[in-house]
């Protein structure tokens, strides 16, 4: 082989690794992404089951605004989550495609 030749080959190769590189940095950040929509879903239900609970009772009007307001910001850290999600998984769609670019 040529030194042009081998030198154009190794700079496919980094090229290569690079993209693999930018791959497995987007699953881990997917995997982490669905990790915490997982924590925050379960959490959200965990805490409506606690307050049906809690609502069989008497409760202040004020406790009760609390509740709604905390309900709702926490809906609100679900729903971030899950366009959090899915960004990482287009991320990870297109880091892929990169990477069969760059392998051939």
């Amino acid at each position: 082989m040529t030194q042009a030749l081998v030198t154009l080959l190794e700079h496919a190769e980094r090229q290569r690794d690079q993209a693999l590189a930018r791959l497995r940095r987007a699953d881990e950040v997917l995997t982490v992404a669905v990790q915490q929509q997982t924590q925050l879903a379960a959490y959200r239900t965990d805490h409506q089951t606690r307050w049906s609970t809690a609502f069989s009772q008497s409760v202040a009007v004020p406790l009760l605004h609390c509740h709604q307001a905390f309900s709702d910001r926490l809906h609100d850290a679900v729903d971030l989550q899950r366009v959090q999600v899915d960004r990482a998984r287009q991320t990870v769609a297109t880091r892929q495609t990169d990477t069969l670019e760059a392998e051939r």
